[in-house]
């Protein structure tokens, strides 16, 4: 997935970036820009990196992506299974 963004850094200027980023990367990019522009609508952050609404909402309140949750239901990490694998 290719992604294009703008937005305005605290400094005023405009920023754009050409990104191939994930939706947790996306999300993680959305919630500090988030933290460092708490004035903004969690709908005008979701629009400008391309996120539902909901779904940055919810993972402002607490909720684990998919990916991490399965993880932790797994009974062996990431790391331990890829060393396994080698």
């Amino acid at each position: 997935m290719h992604t294009t963004f703008s937005y305005t850094t605290t400094m005023g200027s405009m920023a754009t970036e050409s990104l191939d980023l994930d939706q947790d990367a996306q999300m993680a990019l959305a919630i500090s820009h988030l933290q460092a522009n708490p004035d903004q609508s969690i709908r005008q952050i979701a629009q400008t990196f391309g996120l539902p609404r909901s779904t940055l909402n919810h993972r402002l309140n607490g909720r684990q992506s998919s990916r991490e949750f399965s993880q932790a239901q797994q009974k062996l990490s990431v790391i331990k299974e890829d060393s396994l694998i080698k």
